[in-house]
């Protein structure tokens, strides 16, 4: 993985959470590539390599594919957080 990549996917089927955590990593210098669907996610995350990988962690389809990001030796090492609304 490229050092200066600073590349984030979201995995977030709520536009609105999305488009907030969107608007607080770009105002870092961050790019963010934003997915509505977990299967899309994954192709995605393989396309694109991002430096981290935030998912709805409410979701049960979404924590579906960190399990899958997880056992995949190709992605396994990018790090993840599961966001949860409490």
């Amino acid at each position: 993985m490229n050092a200066l990549n600073r590349r984030v996917l979201i995995v977030d089927s709520q536009e609105e959470d999305a488009a907030f955590l969107e608007g607080r990593l770009a105002g870092h210098g961050v790019e963010v590539v934003r997915v509505r669907q977990s299967a899309i996610g994954l192709a995605v995350a393989r396309e694109q390599r991002p430096w981290l990988i935030v998912l709805d962690g409410d979701d049960p389809v979404t924590r579906s594919l960190s399990e899958q990001l997880r056992a995949d030796p190709s992605l396994c090492e990018i790090p993840q957080v599961l966001l949860v609304k409490r």
